[in-house]
């Protein structure tokens, strides 16, 4: 037979097993709740970046295609002057006057070069990428 201290200790360590498993049951579900929230956290920062880079990737595309424009009216450009450094220098040469000897010819051919350069480096940049 049990004295009463007995069955009373009995009973309070049946208790503090049962507390100490809810304890246990309650750390796991504190657990879950903080990987939820983790999980929601990197969920908001991988979609957040996805839209930025969707952002960007559209803006780079625009500018990819103003850059094809600004080449081929570049191009363009670059016929004209040809067109029109031709032409003085044949009627430059009907008048027995060395073209080279005239600055502003001179300075056109050299700004046709240095265009037809950066619309070659836009061709070639907008190829590497």
């Amino acid at each position: 037979m049990k004295t009463t201290i007995e069955r009373i200790f009995e009973t309070l360590s049946k208790e503090k097993v049962e507390l100490a498993t809810h304890k246990v049951n309650l750390g796991s579900v504190n657990e879950i709740k903080q990987e939820i929230n983790k999980v929601n956290k990197a969920i908001s920062k991988v979609s957040n970046s996805l839209e930025e880079l969707k952002k960007i990737t559209k803006l780079i595309d625009q500018k990819a295609n103003e850059q094809r424009n600004e080449n081929a009216n570049g191009e363009n450009v670059v016929d004209k002057a040809k067109e029109v450094s031709f032409e003085f220098a044949r009627k430059a040469k009907e008048l027995g006057v060395d073209v080279k000897s005239i600055k502003e010819y001179n300075d056109l051919g050299e700004k046709i070069g240095l265009l037809i350069n950066e619309i070659e480096s836009g061709y070639k940049f907008l190829k590497s990428n």
